[in-house]
């Protein structure tokens, strides 16, 4: 399985959200896959080719303000055309939200909902 992570967070490589990453792709459950990171804060959003080489998505983000980062809602935007296609259609996705205090919970199940809209 090919796994893309979508790091939204905006510590990118360096903050809480890329810990997690790290400590992730140390797990049995990571060792059967290959597994690809794009942190949204450095690098270019993921193009259509690289979503659709992928047989499923985690989405990782910080709590910024009630919401996620602001890499992650501009990479939402931008991939709002391709709701149900092919790229996302009927791959699995995961969901991990840090927070410092509270407001993790409504950011992950909104997360998920609009996501479960992409396919």
């Amino acid at each position: 399985m090919k796994l893309l992570i979508i790091n939204g967070s905006l510590g990118g490589s360096r903050g809480n959200c890329a810990n997690i990453i790290n400590a992730f792709c140390k797990t049995p459950t990571a060792s059967v896959m290959t597994i690809s990171v794009v942190h949204l804060s450095e690098s270019p959003q993921p193009t259509y080719q690289d979503l659709q080489s992928h047989d499923g998505f985690l989405f990782v983000t910080g709590t910024y303000w009630d919401s996620w980062g602001s890499p992650l809602q501009a990479f939402l935007e931008a991939a709002t055309p391709l709701e149900g296609d092919p790229c996302w259609f009927g791959k699995p996705f995961g969901v991990i939200v840090t927070m410092h205090s509270v407001g993790g919970k409504e950011i992950s199940n909104r997360l998920q909902g609009v996501l479960n809209s992409f396919g």
